[in-house]
């Protein structure tokens, strides 16, 4: 299917941002007193905003019994969170990097006159410092966490998104790396097109609910451009 618009995930997806996540979120919790978690464990906690993965990294540290859920609305979260917050808007730059290719698939699609978003549970100003230094010449709308909007798997997002593009839901496809992702565009009733080079493994995906599973930014870029 030929697509008038294309709305990427941005961690996992189109940037590597493990490391930079990872780090900011230790050095906060060093700041706090506490230590530090292994990269790989919080790669994996990455996809519902901020909140969520300092809520999952708390969790980890009362032990099995205790879910994010449990801790999410708390004082140690909220302190934990501001200032991971300041410190990754600092570092983020520093230690990310785009996917193999996925610079040339993007001026490939902006070449062939497709519109290009990014819409991410981030928070907005590190969605933008990050979108603004590696893809600035080459996105139509780039949108992170504001206050007062619905994270993904929330359509809103994604309506915003629509709305800023001038493109319906049914002329657009959603390319994300996670369950999120996938229920995201199942609320939007969007077509979607998941990648597994970002924190979660194809068999994962496949287990909830992806249809397409793309391995290499070539066989994605085949997929998009028709």
């Amino acid at each position: 299917m030929s697509y008038k618009a294309i709305i990427f995930d941005l961690d996992g997806t189109v940037l590597n941002t493990a490391q930079g996540l990872a780090v900011a979120v230790n050095k906060a919790r060093v700041a706090m007193g506490l230590d530090e978690q292994p990269v790989e464990e919080l790669a994996s906690m990455v996809g519902n905003g901020a909140r969520k993965l300092i809520a999952r990294s708390i969790a980890r540290d009362k032990g099995e019994a205790v879910t994010a859920e449990d801790v999410i609305d708390s004082d140690e979260v909220a302190e934990l969170l501001a200032i991971d917050r300041k410190i990754y808007l600092e570092c983020c730059i520093d230690y990310t990097t785009p996917y193999d290719g996925v610079i040339a698939m993007l001026r490939h699609l902006h070449d062939a006159d497709i519109k290009i978003a990014v819409l991410s549970n981030k928070d907005h100003d590190a969605t933008f410092k990050l979108c603004d230094f590696f893809f600035h010449d080459m996105l139509d709308d780039i949108r992170g966490h504001r206050e007062g909007v619905a994270l993904k798997p929330d359509p809103e997002p994604v309506m915003l998104t629509l709305e800023k593009l001038g493109v319906k839901a049914s002329d657009a496809v959603l390319v994300g790396d996670s369950e999120v992702d996938i229920r995201l565009a199942r609320n939007c009733n969007m077509d979607i097109i998941s990648v597994d080079w970002g924190f979660k493994t194809q068999d994962f995906l496949f287990t909830n609910g992806a249809s397409v599973v793309v391995s290499t930014v070539e066989e994605l870029e085949a997929k998009l451009l028709g």
